[in-house]
């Protein structure tokens, strides 16, 4: 395998990988806002179910989600390594032990799922949607973990293309299904699940068949505990990272549902938006944390520095423009979704402290990427689990109770991910990251 050296050939081989992921993760972000799009024209509380059920079932599967994710920097170490049948071994490891998780959160997902709303106790109308839409996307978790390993695996080898074709294959598919169901069968919020789910079962059984006519056919391989610990360690801190962050922010938006239903409707359509602006950061984290260990497993650990700072560049750039846009551009994009005015003066006020947010949040996710793609996993997630609690949402809970509102809110979230920004600027230029090994 051939890979460039020079600086430019770096940042072609970055763009060349992350350009693909970029528009998947429009897709994906696509499935959010499609959803949103559609109960914007049945109301308020529709919006914030949604948002608010979505959050809540993504963060119970996200431990999962993000170990299975990990499996990218076994096989693009493998691959740097020039060893197909380690890649291959990796694969069948991670198959089995993401089956035995799926079958973990089936069994307790529900369960856990009525605590966390009757914990977070939100207006009973709002609850009983979020329920209705949060009960039924969680019943995909196997499947999503499945497309996970798979998509994981062709990131590994260096193709993001074909995750880009199943990516919008799903959204297309998506929007369809929610169109029916929600407007023709009239079933509300639990339309727009049941396409979701429908949409990402097709994606699986289409990435299997993509996986084997690309690679032969990959077997499920009863793990030696040895590799099962490797996966583990390397996996788990990923994952509790993760965890930690996502479930911090949905107790972050828990604390804004408790201003009203208007100030969760805007914090919804804003971060909606915003996820569209994160689209070149997570593309680029992903790209840079696969280059990162390729380079490593090439025994070129200069490159993989080199990979590391050339992504948070790119990265940062990116999303400047998108922040500009942000302050520039408020009211054409709010009204993508709203012509509410009231709705529509509190998403401008959000929108002005996200786009510095996008800058700095953009910076941290790459460099999130790059250290998980050298195994420094357990840095990141000590991090992440102190900091979302400590610097998110206490401030966010503290800047609301006195009286500073949905902006106050924002601006907690701005100082949480700032000091994670900075943090990961320094654990990199360290360079205490090169010591890892999986």
């Amino acid at each position: 395998m051939t890979t460039a050296r020079t600086p430019s050939g770096l940042t072609s081989q970055l763009t060349q990988l992350a350009w693909p992921l970029m528009l998947s993760n429009l897709a994906y972000s696509m499935l959010g806002v499609t959803d949103t799009l559609f109960m914007g024209r049945l109301g308020q509380v529709e919006v914030g179910a949604v948002g608010l059920g979505w959050m809540y079932a993504f963060t119970l599967t996200l431990l999962f989600r993000s170990y299975t994710n990990s499996v990218t920097t076994f096989v693009a170490r493998a691959f740097g390594a020039n060893e197909p049948r380690e890649m291959r071994k990796w694969y069948g490891v991670y198959f089995t032990i993401s089956v035995l998780l799926a079958l973990i959160i089936t069994l307790l997902g529900q369960p856990l799922l009525n605590w966390i709303v009757q914990l977070s106790n939100p207006e009973p109308e709002l609850a009983k949607a979020l329920l209705t839409y949060a009960r039924i996307r969680l019943l995909e978790t196997p499947f999503a973990l499945l497309v996970i390993l798979n998509v994981g695996f062709l990131l590994g080898v260096g193709n993001s293309r074909i995750p880009l074709i199943l990516s919008w294959m799903t959204v297309i598919l998506n929007a369809l299904l929610a169109w029916v169901f929600i407007f023709q069968f009239h079933w509300g919020v639990a339309g727009a699940a049941w396409g979701a789910f429908i949409s990402v079962v097709v994606q699986c059984v289409v990435s299997f068949v993509v996986l084997f006519k690309l690679h032969g056919v990959m077997r499920p391989l009863w793990p030696h505990w040895r590799d099962s610990a490797r996966t583990l360690r390397l996996g788990i801190p990923m994952g509790l990272a993760d965890l930690s962050e996502v479930a911090g922010f949905a107790v972050f938006m828990t604390i804004i549902s408790r201003l009203g239903t208007l100030e969760l409707a805007a914090s919804q359509i804003a971060n909606q938006m915003a996820s569209f602006g994160f689209m070149p950061a997570f593309a680029l984290s992903a790209a840079t944390g696969s280059l990162v260990s390729r380079f490593i497993g090439e025994q070129s650990v200069t490159t993989a520095q080199r990979v590391g700072w050339r992504g948070t560049v790119l990265g940062g750039s990116f999303m400047t423009l998108i922040a500009v846009a942000f302050i520039a551009f408020p009211v054409p994009l709010v009204n993508l979704f709203t012509h509410d005015p009231a709705l529509v003066a509190l998403c401008v006020q959000i929108m002005r402290v996200m786009a510095l947010y996008q800058v700095v949040d953009g910076i941290a996710i790459i460099l999130g990427g790059a250290l998980s793609g050298a195994g420094d996993t357990r840095f990141r997630m000590l991090v992440t689990v102190l900091g979302s609690w400590s610097l998110l949402v206490l401030p966010a809970y503290l800047l609301t109770e006195n009286g500073y509102g949905v902006q106050g809110a924002w601006m907690g979230a701005l100082i949480y991910i700032t000091a994670i920004a900075l943090i990961y600027l320094w654990r990199f230029w360290s360079g205490r990251w090169k010591t890892k090994t999986l």
